[in-house]
């Protein structure tokens, strides 16, 4: 039985085992690369959050710090001149606003800072300074959050309502 001009089909060749180990490897590290990616993307998702809030946080702290600076500066105009300041142009001397500070308001009447904080909601963003004056005719003002949610109101600052 010879059979001439035909092939056989032959099983192939094992792939050798240095070929064999090349795949595996590669295949290895490419899973172990996409699992790496994945824990950075959940570790980072995780993380955003929290970032965040401590950012939001200190800047209504760096807001309320500029305000109580502002407050100074309008206790000493009033205890020379006997009144608020028409506006804040009026003031001798102003410290830059900072960048946690998205606008101040002063209301020259009454006396009452308004700070709306950078970077948070328009709807959670807002405290004011409001003043009162002892017997001696000292200025003080007190800390009110208008609509910062009560994990970002620094402690010394009270929610409006409870004062």
């Amino acid at each position: 039985m010879h059979m001439k001009g035909r092939r056989l089909n032959k099983p192939s060749a094992p792939r050798s085992l240095a070929k064999k180990s090349t795949l595996f490897l590669g295949e290895f590290l490419g899973k172990l690369v996409l699992t790496l990616a994945a824990l950075v993307g959940l570790g980072m998702a995780l993380m955003y959050p929290i970032q965040r809030d401590y950012y939001r946080r200190v800047y209504v702290q760096e807001s309320l710090n500029h305000a109580r600076l502002l407050a100074s500066t309008i206790q000493d105009y009033h205890q020379a001149n006997q009144r608020y300041p028409k506006s804040l142009g009026d003031l001798p001397h102003m410290a830059e606003q900072p960048k946690e500070v998205q606008a101040l308001t002063f209301d020259g009447q009454t006396g009452v800072i308004r700070v709306h904080v950078t970077d948070a909601p328009s709807d959670e963003n807002t405290f004011e300074l409001i003043p009162s004056i002892d017997a001696t005719g000292r200025v003080t003002h007190a800390c009110r959050s208008v609509n910062i949610p009560d994990s970002f109101v620094p402690r010394d600052c009270a929610k409006a309502g409870t004062q």
